[in-house]
């Protein structure tokens, strides 16, 4: 007998009508079968053995490989994991306890136990975005309630053209076009504060569109980011040049400088590429033939001529991106069953927040015990944090504390260092660079190489933050403790001394950005500090700067025990 009291062939015609309804190859079909049988012999598997299954059909598609219309070898086999969870009437959340499950039963390797970690962090980051988008949506834009066009609900194409698009079709498409450009950069698919960024970058480009195709019905009357003149019948607007990115940021708690690079590196690019590839249409109507600037078709895409086959055509590139990828549909959210989908949403909520709100710490570190290490320097901790709102919480703090701080030597360092009978700080500096030179080595690669590259920005804030605790550390040594210069210059010429703080520097500001692709310990292989030489100077620095924010200095406590 089978889980639920099922007999094998019961079970085996099951699975077999599962496959047909996902036209999945005879090949897959039989490993996961296969794969199913010897772990079913092996072990006592609870509940309905189809849900199983469909881990098993996940996991063989994943390993298969096909061979493209060029002739090239690719992974997987097409068939998405939102269609199997759907025909074996498994919900995301459960997918996932049973795929840690499976992947112990069959012992997967350890990239693919990898590449099922990276998609649960993927899912939960977007189902708090998604609830994000879903307030700033709301707060922009006229209500959800309206109905679809006519012409919407018949799918006829002539008559598309000539019909408006309506706020739920803005909403679907807004939501398709973001997660569409997210999916290209997978070192922003699982980081909350990117991802954050990112959306708010689209917000802007709707809002914008709207707004200079004077779409009244689709705006929110009441939206304090409207033109004052917005309701007169003479509005006018330039519209490649209205931006509402800085108002967005103070709105709803992200750092504008980030939201500016995002947008012109991250957003726009493969925006202007789909243009210019034609999978999406920016002309005006009336005016097919004219040539238009890249910030006129942001405008235009959502304008009737061209609405709805953009519609069609962003669905058809998400999908093939999404199948390449072997990635969960993250228009799942927009489906009138997603709760079920989904699974449990009101333990989702809290769930997800729980874990995002303790991002980067091992689970055998969840329970802690606070070491008196810096424990004087912890302040009150605040009950009103969103996972939003904490993600981004350290990284204002953290732009906040070098504000104005360039990745260079402050004058006082460079006069301290004037001081000593050989001036350290060429060496310093010299040694810096090499540093710096190690860290975007030994980064992940990047899909947009820009001057403003997230590696690079990571590495600007990593530099100026060394430079200030050197400064605060020479002046202890200086002003408070009143070593003599000798000491003092022993001290700045210990190569391991700096390697340490420059390292502990990087590990700062990573965690601030919730690196999941570099966690403690990386940063001791990357720059080849010790655990000991590491661990002596988070003391150093948390006397040194008392304005460290409080989860960094928890942070630090935890790796130190």
């Amino acid at each position: 007998m089978s889980g639920g009291g099922e007999l094998p062939g019961v079970v085996r015609a099951r699975y077999e009508d599962v496959c047909a309804e996902l036209n999945m190859d005879e090949e897959t079909a039989e490993k996961a079968w296969s794969s199913y049988k010897n772990i079913n012999n092996d072990y006592v598997l609870e509940g309905d053995h189809i849900e199983w299954l469909g881990c098993a059909l996940y996991v063989a598609g994943q390993l298969s490989t096909m061979e493209t219309v060029e002739g090239v070898q690719a992974t997987g086999n097409n068939v998405s994991l939102t269609h199997i969870l759907r025909s074996t009437k498994l919900s995301l959340i459960e997918f996932f306890k049973k795929m840690k499950k499976w992947q112990e039963m069959t012992k997967l390797l350890h990239d693919f136990q990898k590449k099922i970690d990276t998609l649960e962090r993927k899912f939960e980051v977007a189902s708090i975005i998604f609830s994000k988008y879903h307030r700033v949506f709301h707060d922009l834009f006229s209500p959800l309630d309206e109905k679809p066009t006519a012409a919407s609900r018949r799918g006829g194409r002539k008559k598309h053209g000539n019909k408006p698009c309506s706020t739920a079709e803005l909403f679907k498409f807004g939501w398709t076009l973001y997660i569409h450009i997210k999916g290209q950069y997978p070192q922003i698919n699982d980081d909350l504060v990117n991802s954050h960024h990112l959306l708010l970058c689209c917000m802007d480009m709707l809002f914008c569109a709207a707004v200079a195709g004077k779409r009244r019905d689709l705006l929110n009357p009441d939206c304090p980011l409207l033109p004052q003149d917005f309701a007169s019948p003479n509005f006018v607007t330039s519209d490649d040049k209205m931006c509402v990115l800085t108002e967005l940021s103070e709105q709803y708690g992200a750092i504008e400088k980030e939201c500016r690079v995002i947008r012109d590196f991250y957003w726009r690019g493969p925006m202007k590429r789909m243009f210019e590839k034609k999978e999406l249409s920016g002309l005006q109507a009336g005016n097919l033939k004219h040539s238009v600037t890249i910030d006129s078709a942001f405008v235009n895409m959502i304008s009737y001529a061209n609405f709805h086959s953009n519609q069609r055509a962003l669905d058809r590139e998400y999908e093939i991106n999404m199948l390449a990828n072997g990635d969960f549909d993250e228009r799942m959210f927009l489906h009138p069953n997603a709760s079920e989908e989904i699974g449990t949403p009101s333990r989702l909520n809290t769930t997800l927040s729980a874990r995002l709100m303790m991002t980067q710490t091992p689970p055998h570190h969840v329970q802690y015990r606070t070491p008196l290490l810096g424990r004087e320097y912890l302040t009150t901790a605040s009950n009103s944090m969103t996972p939003v709102s904490d993600a981004t919480h350290s990284v204002t703090q953290l732009h906040l504390l070098l504000e104005n701080k360039p990745p260079s030597p402050a004058e006082d360092l460079c006069r301290m260092c004037g001081s000593c009978t050989a001036n350290p700080l060429p060496d310093i500096e010299r040694r810096v660079a090499s540093l710096g030179e190690a860290f975007l080595r030994c980064s992940p690669q990047e899909t947009e190489t820009t001057p403003d590259s997230f590696t690079k920005l990571r590495l600007h804030l990593a530099t100026s933050l060394y430079y200030k605790l050197l400064l605060g550390v020479v002046r202890d040594e200086a002003e408070v403790k009143k070593v003599n210069v000798t000491t003092l210059q022993i001290m700045l010429e210990h190569e391991l001394f700096h390697k340490a703080l420059f390292a502990l520097s990087t590990e700062i500001v990573l965690f601030s950005y919730n690196s999941h692709s570099r966690v403690f310990p990386w940063v001791l292989g990357v720059f080849e500090v010790s655990a000991y030489h590491f661990y002596k100077v988070i003391e150093v620095a948390i006397k040194v700067e008392t304005n460290l924010p409080r989860s960094i200095i928890k942070h630090l406590n935890r790796v130190s025990m």
